[in-house]
């Protein structure tokens, strides 16, 4: 049983490398932009049971798309916003989610009604929480209709 976990543990090892050294070459090559979200989705999920997740890498890759003028640094903004969630810095969260909510993103909408319910970085307000809630599930977040 024992050699069977050690074995897993090493394919899991090999695969989640494999696919960070072709990301890279990706990256190098081929597409950047997609290659940098593929990376950032890596290293903020990891791999099998979380192996290689790594907030440190995922930040950085979050913050560099992030700070582009694009549709797509909308979602690594909502990835930037819920690592420092994550990692209990919920102020520099809520910072990024309003900003994002100014954009019209709509799983912001859902993420900050969220933080406002709970009173993560903000004054705890349900009315206000529900409010984003009730307009992300408009907007089409299927996630809100569970609040």
């Amino acid at each position: 049983f024992l050699s069977a976990i050690i074995l897993m543990f090493f394919i899991v090892h090999a695969e989640f490398n494999r696919e960070i050294n072709y990301q890279k070459y990706r990256y190098t090559f081929k597409d950047p932009i997609a290659a940098e979200f593929k990376l950032m989705d890596m290293y903020f999920d990891g791999g099998y049971f979380g192996y290689g997740k790594d907030y440190s890498k995922a930040k950085l890759l979050a913050e560099n798309l992030y700070s582009r003028d694009s549709e797509q640094s909308l979602y690594a903004g909502l990835r930037f916003a819920l690592m420092y969630k994550y990692e209990n810095e919920n102020k520099k969260s809520i910072e990024i989610l309003e900003n994002l909510v100014k954009k019209e993103y709509p799983p912001a909408y859902h993420w900050l009604g969220v933080a406002y319910k709970n009173g993560d970085g903000v004054e705890k307000d349900i009315i206000k929480g529900n409010e984003l809630i009730n307009k992300a599930m408009t907007m089409g977040v299927i996630a809100s209709s569970k609040y």
